[in-house]
């Protein structure tokens, strides 16, 4: 497929162009300079727009408020088309010219044309009216979303950055690991020592860093441990 358009949205495009051609070749040549002609023009350009960018996955926050931003626009030109003086002048013009005994006749064939006229510019702008919805409900829900996890983001960010504090002592629980996984997480742990003492007074733990905190529980000498490097390992150059 050389586009995304469906079939029936080509017979809408090319039943628009069909109708323009009509209305151009229609219209007073001194008035299609005017403000009204130049509203026909831009509501016909809108319509074709959105109905071709309907059928287009618009992924980029931009297109879709330019998105909305067209159809909006176009529904604007719509309801100064419907009720600009000069369309209802021409309208009455037109009807003036007929013969009285086809007065109702005249009546219905112009509404019939108005419809036919209509139609697919109705239907253009529903369409852009139904993604352009669901584009707004997509970035309200997205506002949303990021509204409500920022709080949560700061909070883990700030404990994330939070230092650990040196008392924060972590018990070792039973029963005491037996194998232990080859990772480096060093953690500080106090335990026993029965080495002769040098100074007084004599300490009862001694501090040493494992690799992680499986490796230090499951030294028996071991009763709890901090996260981290013991301060004197961390002096070593």
């Amino acid at each position: 497929m050389l586009t995304e358009i469906e079939w029936w949205g080509g017979v809408l495009v090319i039943w628009m162009l069909a109708f323009f051609s009509i209305i151009y070749k229609d219209f007073p040549k001194e008035t299609r300079f005017s403000f009204g002609f130049a509203i026909i023009c831009a509501t016909f350009a809108f319509a074709g727009i959105t109905l071709c960018l309907y059928f287009y996955e618009l992924d980029s926050r931009l297109m879709r408020y330019l998105y909305m931003g067209v159809v909006v626009a176009g529904i604007v030109s719509l309801v100064l088309a419907l009720f600009w003086p000069e369309k209802s002048s021409t309208a009455s013009e037109g009807e003036g010219a007929g013969e009285q005994n086809e007065e109702d006749a005249g009546k219905f064939y112009n509404l019939l044309a108005e419809g036919l006229f209509y139609f697919p510019i109705v239907v253009s702008f529903g369409l852009g009216l139904f993604k352009a919805s669901a584009f707004i409900t997509l970035l309200t829900a997205s506002s949303a979303s990021i509204a409500n996890t920022a709080p949560e983001n700061t909070a883990a960010l700030a404990a994330a950055v939070k230092p650990v504090q040196v008392d924060a002592e972590i018990d070792c629980t039973e029963p005491r690991p037996k194998i232990c996984t080859r990772e480096y997480r060093p953690v500080c742990a106090s335990k026993h020592t029965q080495a002769q003492c040098v100074a007084e007074p004599c300490p009862e733990t001694v501090q040493q860093t494992y690799a992680t905190a499986c490796t230090a529980c499951a030294d028996p000498e071991v009763t709890r441990y901090t996260p981290g490097k013991c301060q004197a390992d961390i002096e070593e150059p």
